[in-house]
Formats: structure tokens, C-alpha cells, sequence
């Protein structure tokens, strides 16, 4: 018999998003009507995880099959995720209860999904690092789909040091999951090789201006930042971002709604008996009077999607097929000639543009945001399956996170790891919510 640990992750703590497959705990992704959903296997990157000898501690509340409608961080199954900063404060979506539980010392890491901002948005609003790895480098077999075009799965923790030793064990192949064929021999053994105090020194990076004036504070965390960037020997230089990446969602939208319904009803087909095969059954079980009255409905505009996902034609719709065909590879070749012409190696911009926005079911009338979608910036990354960094970069007046983020080509996120830990080293901008207990020494895989 082997003795000894297994990895840098044997017996760490970790909290898995509700959406990840797992064989002993409900993998529920938020909703009433999977309560009692137990698949019949771990998900890939949970039995990666284990695997590395991480004790699984729980699940972490989402957004409501990780899209939030309005609703950021709310679930019929768990009801709504708080901000470790500001109870009255959301943790933003989905992955806002895995972004909340590593803030506030739950665990040391958590895994997320980004389809649209996912992880990286939650990682800016609760002040952790969160990193959406590029479309491809980590299996979405085992993960409830929202959007096979867009899901990525990927780690969230207080330092980049651990989220480079958690996507270590994240990333690889698997066959299940054909997509990732496209990362093999693409990604180092060990993404700390990465870690460097001197990643910074004499780099391009493209400042996407177009990000700001959502909050004059987070526009204050932003231009500090770029201080730092610019001490730390990085050379700035502002670019233009184009029309069709600024109205990335026109493209994502329709995208998400045409694959939503088949992609989760070929999850729901391999589930055990008793769980609902359809996207019908998960709207009967959310509208029904039992589920109506109780504490944690779902979220109207939750059901008026699912509604809407019922009613696509999927790939009998030209305009879907030539959104997939035409327009996302669009926009990747046009966001990899932001970074080829001015030889740039990322993009920095604000990670979302405002603070954490208050609880659906709260008013807060000292909160500023000026813009109509702080996400817009997220989308970058998400609709061309580009990589992004978020890491934390402040507060603002009130005390709320702001986040930085890198965003570079496909496998680039070594360099976008030694950046984002660059940064994090000078800047020490992390600061621990209140409302939680400091763990000992620092929580830290580093340790």
C-alpha cells in the first residue's frame, strides 16, 4: 500500500459548484426539481480532483442552472448566496456560493462554470482570484450544460498560487469530452512554473478603456492598478474594442437558448430513474403550486427562459446554425487581432465595471452603477473561449472588491498566471471580508 501524500491538494478542503457530478451528494445545479438527483459517477474533474487526495467538504449554491435572470445567486434549491462583504449585497452569478465559500474561508479552493462571466464576475465581487480556463483545457463531462459553445469549468481561491495548483489538476484530456482533444500537449505539467514576481517586466498589455464608468470607485481600483502594472515594468498601451465584441451577447443569447434544451436533456437522459428526462418536466416540477408557495420559488424570468429554450428550433434554425458557423469564429479572429497587431500578450480591463450589486429582494440607494450590462467586458472571453484571469484589486469606499482582470489567446494561461500573480504580489490588494474568521496562518495551499 502507498504512503504519503498524494499531492500539493491531499486532504485540502475544497467545495464543488452544485452543478458538478458527484456519486455521494445531490448535483442538484440549483434546482427543486433535482433535489434528489444522485448521478451514477463522479464528473471528470471531480475524480481529478480526488484522485489528488481533496476531501470534498459540500456544494455551493448557484444561479439557477447557472443562469441568473436578475436573480444573481439565487437558486430554488438554496435560496440566495450573500456577499461575505455586505450581507445585503449578491455574490453575483453562477458560481456566486463556490466565489462566497473561498472568500469567507469555507474551503481553499471551489470549482465554477463560466458560460457568460461565471466564475470571473463572482471572483471579482467577493475578492478572490477566478480563472476561466480556455474553451477546451478542462472536461465538461459530469458538469450540468448550460452552453456547450461556451461552458468552461475552472478553480476560484483567495490567491493565484492556489488556483494555478487547482487548474494543475483540473486541466487535461478527456475523451468524454471532445472538445478537449484540442488541449493535448498544450498545457504544462505545472502551471506554477508560472509564478513570477518578474512576469510583468517589459510586457505589452492593452488597456480596454471601454470598460469603464460604471462606478467611479471601481474606476479609482482600476487606474491604481494600472500604477502598478506600469511599476512592475509592464508597458501599457489603450486599445479599441470592436462593435461585434462589444455586443458579444447579441450572439451569445440566441446562442444559449438554442443549445440550452437538447444539451440538457442528453445530461438528464443518463441521470438514474425517477429525475425528469425533459426541459418540460423541469418546468412543470418549477410551476407547480407546491414549489410556488414555498420559501424558495423559482425565479419568474428563471421559468420565462426555460420557456423560451422550450420553444428553439435548435440546429433546424439557419440563424442559430450561422451564428455558430460565422459569427463566433468571427469574433475570435477579430479579438486575436486586438492582440497580434499591437503585439500585445492581454488584455487588462476591469473584471465587471461595478461592486456588487444589492440582493434581488433589497434596495440599496447607495449603490452606483452607471452602465446597462457590467458584464459586457466578461463576454470577451466567453463568446471566443479565450482564457481570462481574474484576481482582486481593491476596495472601493464602502469596502467592496474590484477585480483586474488578464485576458490573453487560447493556453496562454501560464503568462496570464505569472501576471495575475505578479500583480497580486505587488499590489496586496486582498483584504478579508469582516463577517467571516481569518482561518490560521493564511488558508493557503502556499503554506
Amino acid at each position: 500500500m502507498e504512503k504519503g501524500p498524494r499531492s500539493l491538494l491531499h486532504g485540502i478542503p475544497i467545495i464543488l459548484k452544485d452543478n458538478y457530478d458527484t456519486a455521494d451528494l445531490p448535483t442538484t445545479a440549483g434546482s427543486v426539481a433535482l433535489e434528489g438527483s444522485y448521478p451514477a459517477r463522479d464528473g471528470n474533474i471531480v475524480g481529478r480532483l480526488r484522485k489528488a487526495g481533496a476531501v470534498v467538504i459540500g456544494k455551493a449554491n448557484m444561479s439557477e442552472f447557472a443562469l441568473s435572470q436578475g436573480w444573481f445567486g439565487y437558486s430554488s434549491q438554496g435560496g440566495v448566496t450573500r456577499n461575505p462583504y455586505n450581507l445585503r449585497r449578491n455574490a453575483s452569478g453562477s458560481s456566486s456560493g463556490s466565489a462566497a465559500a473561498v472568500s469567507a474561508n469555507f474551503a481553499v479552493i471551489a470549482t465554477g462554470t463560466d458560460t457568460a462571466g461565471s466564475i470571473r464576475a463572482p471572483a471579482a465581487v467577493t475578492g478572490v482570484v477566478g480563472l476561466k480556463p480556455t474553451l477546451g483545457l478542462t472536461s465538461r463531462n459530469g458538469i450540468v450544460p448550460a452552453a456547450l459553445s461556451f461552458d468552461v469549468g475552472g478553480p476560484l481561491a483567495r490567491t493565484v498560487t492556489d488556483a494555478a495548483i487547482a487548474l494543475d489538476f483540473m486541466a487535461g484530456v478527456d475523451e468524454r469530452d471532445p472538445r478537449t482533444r484540442e488541449c493535448r500537449g498544450r498545457y504544462p505539467r505545472d502551471y506554477r512554473t508560472a509564478l513570477s514576481v518578474d512576469a510583468l517586466r517589459g510586457v505589452r498589455l492593452g488597456v480596454a478603456r471601454q470598460f469603464l464608468g460604471g462606478n467611479p470607485d471601481v474606476d479609482q481600483v482600476f487606474e491604481r492598478a494600472l500604477s502598478t502594472l506600469r511599476k512592475m515594468g509592464a508597458v501599457l498601451l489603450d486599445v479599441q474594442v470592436p462593435p461585434l465584441l462589444l455586443a458579444a451577447w447579441d450572439v451569445m443569447d440566441p446562442v444559449i437558448d438554442g443549445e440550452f434544451r437538447p444539451e440538457l436533456e442528453a445530461y438528464l437522459a443518463g441521470l438514474p430513474p425517477g429525475q425528469p428526462r425533459t426541459l418540460a418536466g423541469i418546468i412543470r416540477i418549477s410551476e407547480s403550486a407546491r414549489v410556488k408557495r414555498s420559501k424558495r420559488p423559482v425565479n419568474p424570468a428563471r421559468i420565462k427562459a426555460f420557456e423560451e429554450a422550450e420553444k428553439s428550433r435548435g440546429l433546424a434554425d439557419t440563424g442559430f446554425l450561422y451564428l455558430l458557423s460565422s459569427e463566433i469564429p468571427r469574433a475570435r479572429k477579430s479579438l486575436r487581432g486586438i492582440l497580434e497587431e499591437k503585439r500585445i500578450k492581454a488584455i487588462v480591463m476591469p473584471t465587471i465595471p461595478c461592486p456588487a450589486s444589492p440582493l434581488f429582494n433589497e434596495e440599496d440607494p447607495e449603490y452606483v452603477c452607471n452602465v446597462s450590462d457590467p458584464y459586457t467586458g466578461c463576454y470577451l472571453a466567453s463568446l471566443t473561449g479565450y482564457p481570462e484571469i481574474s484576481v482582486p484589486a481593491g476596495l472601493t469606499r464602502d469596502g467592496m472588491p474590484a477585480g483586474l482582470s488578464f485576458l490573453a489567446l487560447p493556453y496562454n494561461e501560464p503568462a496570464l498566471i505569472g501576471f495575475a500573480y505578479a500583480f497580486e504580489q505587488a499590489a496586496h490588494a486582498r483584504r478579508p471580508p469582516k463577517y467571516t474568521p481569518r482561518l490560521p496562518g493564511n488558508g493557503s495551499l502556499e503554506e
